[in-house]
């Protein structure tokens, strides 16, 4: 469904929502799902709910300003996700709390500023990070200190104030 420049599904008039059942209802093998360049301002937190294959989701290029908690519950599979170019201001620390095998994750172009405290608990397997072009002014030493695995960590064109001098639990970079 990539750049079809929609901005909802019609089932009930809830505009800018993404309805679940014109879209994920029975989609039990779908294992890569784009939804980028479209004009999303809004996502239904059951959306996913019998997507529970799926390995990659991209919901780049929209104007989505928030990610409902529990929205990828159903999602354990998902190994790269997508979130780039959109509005998105906070990150609930549990919006990926059920991405256990999660590798690739991409919320540059963003409007963040906070990184709260475990938003990365469960995230062991996650080789590459990028938190590009947002509004980040400084990182905690222990933002990433579950991630051991991750290889590539982009923080490039925030306005950083303060870098500490070693981040807790980066092994491999």
């Amino acid at each position: 469904l990539r750049g079809n420049l929609m901005e909802e599904f019609k089932y009930d008039y809830d505009l800018d929502t993404l309805n679940e059942k014109y879209i994920a209802y029975n989609l039990f093998q779908l294992v890569e799902f784009d939804l980028s360049m479209n004009k999303f301002r809004s996502i239904s937190p059951i959306l996913f709910r019998t997507v529970i294959n799926l390995r990659i989701l991209n919901m780049s290029y929209n104007s989505l300003t928030e990610i409902p908690v529990g929205i990828f519950s159903t999602l354990t599979k998902l190994t790269k996700l997508d979130l780039s170019v959109n509005r998105l201001v906070a990150l609930n620390q549990s919006v990926f709390s059920e991405l256990y095998f999660l590798e690739f994750l991409n919320v540059s172009c963003n409007n963040l500023s906070l990184l709260e405290q475990d938003l990365f608990a469960s995230q062991s397997y996650l080789v590459h990070l990028d938190l590009s072009q947002n509004y980040f002014e400084y990182f905690e030493s222990t933002s990433f200190q579950n991630l051991s695995r991750l290889e590539n960590l982009y923080l490039y064109s925030n306005p950083i104030k303060h870098l500490e001098e070693r981040f807790v639990g980066l092994t491999s970079i």
